[in-house]
């Protein structure tokens, strides 16, 4: 029912190719001792004007679909870098697509979410923090991390370096090459989104 999400996921798209220009995403190669699964999303490209947030919610969809594909995962743990986000990239955000990826985290994803870890974060953390927290329940609010550049120490703490890309001080490569990669997954899992679409649209139809 959330067309802009869901639909037309081909990694191979004007629009989304633009997208992955702009942001990194990527599932990190390692796992945790208990079988996390660990996801990482940030900016490459720091000029607003280029961020298209229907296209980055799209994506991060994918990748949470393309963790759950194979070997699922005992949980998820997701790390933010909001480094390079300015107000202005709040100005893209739309709230009802806040609402309906949310809700899809919250009640409807196959994996269950462990931890939230949203990094270098300056002045626009809590102003972001304020649009998302009206459709957080309470135990995912929970379990929510805020930390400003000078506290990635505590953030080690949480997310040992021997999981991390070399960008952030830690052993697995650079987060450069782990986009690639990704995105070298979503082109193998092309087949799976357009079936899974149809399937979706099928299902629609009949009960219409």
């Amino acid at each position: 029912m959330a067309p802009e999400l869901f639909t037309e996921r081909r990694v191979n798209s004007d629009q989304l190719q633009k997208q992955l220009n702009v942001g990194g995403y990527c599932v990190l190669p390692c796992r945790t001792s208990d079988n996390c699964a660990i996801i990482v999303v940030r900016l490459q490209d720091s000029n607003y004007h280029n961020f298209n947030f229907e296209s980055h919610v799209k994506i991060i969809c994918m990748l949470l679909d393309s963790v759950s594909y194979d070997n699922p995962p005992d949980g998820l743990i997701s790390i933010l870098d909001m480094q390079g986000t300015g107000i202005m990239h709040l100005s893209c955000i739309k709230l009802r697509l806040v609402r309906i990826f949310t809700r899809y985290v919250q009640e409807c994803l196959p994996l269950k979410l462990k931890a939230v870890h949203l990094i270098n974060g300056g002045s626009v953390l809590s102003n972001l923090f304020s649009m998302f927290k009206p459709f957080l329940k309470r135990e995912v609010k929970e379990m929510m991390d805020l930390y400003k550049t000078d506290d990635m120490d505590l953030f080690y703490e949480k997310c040992p370096k021997r999981l991390l890309p070399n960008d952030y001080g830690g052993d697995m490569p650079c987060m450069e090459t782990l986009n690639r990669n990704q995105i070298a997954r979503f082109n193998d899992l092309i087949g799976y989104f357009e079936a899974e679409e149809k399937q979706r649209k099928t299902k629609l139809d009949l009960s219409i």
